[in-house]
Parts: C-alpha cells; structure tokens; sequence
C-alpha cells in the first residue's frame, strides 16, 4: 500500500462532487491488470445490479439509463487528453410521465418523434411500461440490457489513514457485464483528481488500454459506428 500511496498523489483529497475523471476500458478478461488491481487496492464492497442504457447514434454526451428505480442522467463534462470527465446531470424516480421521458431521454439524444402518437396507456410509465411502449419504437435509439457485478476497491490509501473515509480515495472497480446476454468486463479507475487517475492507471496497466464510456463502448458494441482499436 505505501507504494500506490506514494504514486497516487500523495496528501490530495477527493471531494465527493461526482464530477470524477475516468479511465475506463472494456474486454473479454484483463488477465494480469485484474491480479494488479487486487494487489495495490483495498476491496471495498461488490454491488449487482440490472440495468437499461439509452442509447443514439446522434449523441456521445449523454450517459442514460434506468437503475434502481430511477432515470438518471450523466453528461461528459470535458476531457483531459486520455481521460473524461462526467457529471450528474439529472435524475426522476420512477414511474415517469410520458412527457418527463421525452424532455429527458428523447429530446437530450435527438430522438425524431415527428409523426408519432402515444397510444393511450397509463399517465405515469414505470420500467416495464417504458420497455413495452417506448424502447424499440425509435430507429435511432437502442436500449441495451445490461447485468453488472461491480467490485469496488480503494486505492492510494496510506498507513494509518480512516479506511471509512470514501472521500479521500482514488476508486478502481472492476465490472462484471452480461450485455443484452453477451458476457464481458470493464475495469475502470476515477477521482476528481486526474493525476491521481493518470498514475493509478500507469500503475496496474490500465494506460496501455483505450479510455471507452459505457456510451462508446454500447454504440461500439450494438454496431452503431465501426468498432475502435480496444488498445491504444
């Protein structure tokens, strides 16, 4: 541990603004970079979830999608050479109208729905609702079925330091993907501070790997565009 603290930044303080850089790759299996990544961090914890992502061809900015009862919305705030930064951009606890569904996911990914109708149904839309009217009607948008196993670990922490203190980390979580039934693993490193990043994905291999969001990596993945180089 001494050796990721003294590589990770140091006495820098991750405030807990949501606004984190990330790294983040995708593959069929790390191989060494999973053993590093056990070596130099701390488990933390393991969340399981399922999931929706919204996805269009028109739009790379927006991450939606459904997860635990919510429609939650991240936008890239900007990148940093390799890296990207995202933010919270907006959340609805479900069930939703049909009107908070398109100013929030249809409008925001360029969506057409000139000529279209709402067939009548229920005035409020929960996920299966959503999934039965809405989210094969549009051919620019695919919604991608997404099974996630999220091991967390904390890394950069020093002798002595509260481990219960999630503020002040640089967080690396492996991921565990069933997509639309198609297994395959995501392994990402984030903090507000993007050196932190930088070295940490130095450190267990992770920079040799092309920086791809969930965004990217479902459009690549659903033949929206032609897929990229996974290395860099």
């Amino acid at each position: 541990m001494d050796r990721v603290g003294s590589q990770l930044g140091g006495d820098n303080i991750m405030a807990d603004t949501g606004n984190r850089f990330e790294w983040r790759a995708f593959a069929k299996h790390f191989g060494a970079l999973e053993y590093r990544l056990l070596e130099y961090g701390r488990f933390m914890d393991m969340k399981v979830s399922q999931e929706w992502y919204l996805i269009s061809r028109h739009n790379t900015n927006l991450n939606i999608k459904i997860r635990a009862g919510k429609l939650q919305t991240k936008a890239l705030v900007q990148t940093l050479g390799e890296l990207e930064q995202w933010a919270p951009a907006g959340s609805a606890t479900l069930p939703v109208s049909a009107d908070t569904f398109q100013a929030q996911v249809l409008v925001p990914l360029r969506i057409a729905t000139a000529g279209l109708t709402m067939e009548t149904g229920p005035a409020l839309l929960d996920e299966h609702d959503l999934n039965t009217r809405f989210f094969y009607r549009f051919p620019d948008m695919i919604a991608v079925a997404l099974q996630k196993k999220r091991m967390r670990y904390a890394l950069g922490e020093r002798p002595g330091e509260d481990q219960t203190d999630n503020q002040n980390k640089c967080m690396g979580e492996l991921v565990e993907l069933e997509i639309n039934g198609a297994s395959l693993q995501s392994l990402c490193i984030e903090s507000v501070h993007p050196d932190q990043v930088k070295e940490a994905a130095a450190l267990i291999g992770l920079d040799a790997w092309r920086n791809r969001s969930y965004v990217t990596a479902l459009r690549e993945t659903m033949g929206l565009v032609p897929q990229a180089p996974l290395l860099r």
